[in-house]
């Protein structure tokens, strides 16, 4: 069993059910039960930029403002930088008060190596996370076989009791092979309602549907079908 955590979209309301979210800088989160509260890094490095001191200062404003039991705030990472990530690590950690979740960073996209990963497993050891997140650089389960000894790695080097998978779950079929795969506690991703938005609907068979409904509808299905498959119940509704 792995845990679907929904990276949250402006204007999608989801059930109260729905217990583990993700909210990516600056959005107001709306705690439930376990909430990740998201650096933005991808998104930044998605418009050619990173983080940098002056957002750092901003991210530290928005944690302190939600920081407490059932929250974990991401470090502020650069993505596809692991030497970066670090550099950033190091500077919060003298500057910074909030605390904040290591996060494993691979050089390139499809990409999955291991040497780069016992690098910062070690260098984050020394802080013994509870939490670590691990950076999907691009790829599906099916791909990822090399991913099961990176978790393993991890887990024995950093002492973490929870393992965490950025953008991870892009259909129904993947949430199950990740779940298959056993490696990790938990994934994201925002495909549930990007995929609504284009008409997709989420099955419990691992497949997708065409559904002419309102797409705030058919992402609110989805993130209960993506719940049910992560968790291996029975469940949800399909179009």
């Amino acid at each position: 069993m792995i845990r679907y955590v929904c990276a949250m979209c402006p204007g999608l309301d989801l059930p109260a059910h729905i217990r583990y979210r993700l909210y990516a800088y600056p959005r107001t989160p709306e705690h439930i039960e376990f909430t990740i509260l998201d650096s933005g890094a991808f998104g930044l490095s998605r418009a050619g930029s990173r983080i940098g001191v002056k957002h750092m200062h901003k991210l530290a404003a928005y944690y302190e403002q939600y920081v407490g039991e059932g929250v974990c705030c991401v470090a502020p990472d650069v993505y596809l930088d692991p030497s970066q990530t670090m550099r950033n690590w190091d500077w919060w950690q003298k500057h910074m008060g909030v605390p904040v979740a290591p996060v494993i960073q691979f050089r390139k996209e499809r990409q999955i190596d291991l040497y780069v990963a016992l690098r910062q497993a070690r260098y984050y050891a020394h802080w013994e996370p509870d939490i670590v997140f691990i950076s999907n650089p691009g790829l599906r389960a099916i791909e990822s076989s090399e991913i099961a000894v990176v978790c393993r790695v991890i887990r024995q080097v950093t002492g973490a009791r929870w393992l965490h998978n950025l953008g991870a779950g892009w259909d129904p079929a993947d949430i199950i092979a990740w779940r298959e795969m056993g490696c990790f506690d938990s994934i994201d991703s925002i495909a549930y309602y990007t995929d609504a938005q284009s008409g997709w609907a989420w099955r419990m068979d691992g497949k997708r549907t065409l559904c002419k409904r309102e797409w705030l509808d058919i992402a609110r299905d989805n993130a209960q079908v993506a719940n049910v498959l992560a968790t291996n119940m029975k469940g949800g509704k399909t179009c």
